[in-house]
């Protein structure tokens, strides 16, 4: 039996071809790596200079250590259609205040290993709640550099099932 709520069933497998504003996303995180692959600074990232059809589903997720030698991350920055997808404002709270221990146990090892990395990492998680609750979605998240040098932030696009994109 899987001991992991049917909720977090995600695949990692990256699709042969990315959805548009996925891959304007990671385009935009490549060009800001450095010529050796390394991550991108945070400070070198400005959403002013990202294309303006990615911004609703940006998000930045900041890693804090915390006096016990743990790690919380908190949503830094969200974009609208976070909010729209979710039904609240996540932006300034943090994962383990929002979800459970069994989502806990599946993502802080997934951020540790993107942040102590230099890869973006795809996720396809479908809706799996008839209600809608957990609206399914595709993201890319990345890594992003403190001032010194360390992994402390991941860079993320999320494109929602079920919203509307492109022109009117």
């Amino acid at each position: 039996m899987n001991d992991k709520p049917p909720i977090m069933r995600a695949t990692q497998e990256w699709p042969e071809s990315l959805p548009e504003p996925l891959a304007l996303f990671l385009a935009y995180w490549r060009q800001h790596c450095g010529p050796d692959g390394r991550p991108p600074l945070r400070r070198a990232i400005d959403p002013l200079d990202m294309p303006a059809r990615i911004l609703p589903g940006l998000g930045l997720i900041e890693a804090l250590a915390q006096p016990d030698g743990q790690v919380r991350y908190r949503y830094r920055l969200l974009g609208t259609d976070h909010l729209v997808a979710n039904g609240r404002e996540h932006t300034g709270l943090y994962f383990d205040d929002l979800h459970p221990a069994a989502e806990m146990a599946v993502v802080e090892p997934l951020y540790a290993r993107l942040l102590a990395g230099r890869e973006p990492h795809y996720w396809r998680r479908p809706s799996t709640d008839p209600s809608r609750r957990h609206m399914g979605y595709s993201r890319i998240l990345a890594p992003l550099l403190n001032d010194a040098g360390e992994g402390a932030f991941l860079l993320g696009y999320w494109l929602w099932e079920h919203l509307r994109y492109g022109p009117d």
